[in-house]
């Protein structure tokens, strides 16, 4: 089993609290919006924030358990489900966005200044959600990513370690102390 380090578990944990929690207010918004008291039409109307919410909030939870557990599988599903969200919240605001637009320039504030009701408001308040959303999604693909490509120093040594290998390995894993230089393909000698 590969364990990640305690420092991206808790990166982890943080950005799961924080998706989990956006997804709280995003599902919060969008039921007293589509289900409530006013008159959308649209796609808005008929659910569609709701329940591109729940996806937001399962993000969030999975998030949580993969910094709680530390496994790269777990990362990985998080890393699938933090792309998802990229993806369904940035359709999910342009649709919010017309949405939107389309409600304020009804009637009377076609061609003037209206001052903003209640759904107004509460459209504006889950644009920026979605918009937070996606910048919390795109954080999470960025930290999932990080652990599956790139490995430090310490990793490569304690991985050497845990299989058996009793020689203290420096400079990335090169037993003999030559550090190599990955533009020539060709060890430098250096003094140890």
């Amino acid at each position: 089993m590969i364990y990640l380090s305690s420092t991206k578990a808790s990166q982890l944990i943080c950005t799961g609290v924080s998706e989990f929690c956006i997804g709280g207010v995003i599902l919060g918004l969008a039921y007293t919006i589509s289900f409530g008291k006013y008159e959308l039409t649209s796609i808005v109307g008929k659910g569609c924030p709701f329940w591109a919410g729940i996806p937001t909030v399962v993000t969030g939870i999975i998030g949580i358990i993969t910094g709680i557990y530390k496994r790269k599988i777990l990362l990985k599903v998080f890393l699938g489900l933090s792309s998802m969200c990229l993806v369904l919240g940035v359709l999910v605001t342009a649709v919010v966005g017309l949405m939107l637009n389309d409600w304020r320039t009804r009637g009377q504030c076609r061609f003037a200044f209206c001052s903003f009701d209640e759904p107004s408001i509460l459209l504006i308040i889950l644009v920026i959600c979605w918009v937070l959303m996606s910048i919390m999604a795109l954080t999470g693909i960025l930290e999932a990513c990080f652990p599956l490509v790139c490995h430090d120093e310490h990793s490569v040594r304690n991985t050497a370690l845990q299989n058996g290998y009793p020689k203290r390995l420096d400079n990335y894993g090169s037993q003999d102390g030559a550090q190599l230089d990955i533009g020539l393909r060709q060890p430098l000698q250096t003094t140890v």
